[in-house]
């Protein structure tokens, strides 16, 4: 399984107005880091122009005690990730 075909499976909910607007911030908080992290939300944001929808992503509960939980972004087109951004990892 693809690391997209993953996130696809862990989407969770499609952005609501509120969402959008944490999403802002996330973005926000890491363009502060710079480098590598400002070039991942550079590059998410092209995907999600041309991608439906904004959804979230969250990987399973087992993931998270097993410490490889991760959780985001998606740009979705056609109910499958084209691109992600993770924003938690356990």
């Amino acid at each position: 399984m693809t690391e997209h075909e993953r996130i696809t499976a862990w989407l969770s909910a499609k952005a609501t107005d509120a969402d959008r607007e944490q999403f802002e911030a996330d973005c926000a908080e890491r363009c502060e880091l710079g480098g590598v992290r400002e070039r991942e939300v550079r590059e998410f944001r092209a995907a999600l122009a041309h991608a439906a929808e904004l959804w979230r992503f969250r990987s399973p509960s087992r993931t998270w005690r097993g410490k490889v939980g991760r959780a985001g972004w998606a740009a979705v087109h056609d109910g499958k990730a084209v691109a992600f951004l993770v924003t938690a990892m356990s």
